[in-house]
């Protein structure tokens, strides 16, 4: 199969970079979740880390998403603003789920929601783009938990509009 020779370019180190560019390029356009594990290893490799993001970018998967969360976050804020409202959503909704997730420690829980706030900031600047997010986001995950963990009153969540919650 196509993919599987891909991969294995992608990870043959013996191959020339753009080679093995060309091959997450079309992983990310024709690739399926087995593809992710492959493109996920080549996020840690300087010369294909973009090529890598960009693919994973463009998958339609949850575990792509999951894996681009798992980049470190000064390096996933500078990208998060060239990404879809949909990804932008599930990497924002992976944060912020391990941000709850009582079996990280509550130093790992917090850094999780430090993340999610720093994403929400890069893409403020622009409102629209952030409106859709929150809307993206909102539909998924609800707001009522996240205002629990600001410590504002949930009932806030129904009597206000999106852009003010903004």
């Amino acid at each position: 199969r196509l993919q599987n020779r891909l991969l294995d370019l992608l990870a043959d180190t013996q191959a020339t970079t753009d080679a093995r560019r060309f091959a997450c390029d079309l992983l990310g356009r024709k690739g399926t979740p087995t593809a992710i594990p492959g493109l996920a290893q080549a996020l840690r490799q300087q010369d294909l880390f973009t090529p890598a993001l960009q693919a994973l970018a463009r998958m339609p998967h949850a575990a792509a998403a999951a894996a681009l969360a798992e980049i470190k976050s000064p390096l996933l804020v500078e990208w998060f603003t060239c990404m879809d409202f949909d990804l932008q959503s599930q990497i924002l909704g992976e944060f912020y789920r391990k941000s709850l997730n009582t079996s990280y420690t509550l130093m790992q829980r917090s850094q999780n929601l430090e993340i999610v706030f720093k994403l929400w900031g890069s893409i403020l600047r622009n409102p629209s783009e952030a409106l859709q997010v929150l809307q993206v986001f909102k539909d998924k995950w609800g707001l009522v938990g996240l205002f629990h963990e600001l410590d504002l009153p949930e009932s806030d969540v129904d009597r206000t509009s999106p852009q003010d919650l903004l």
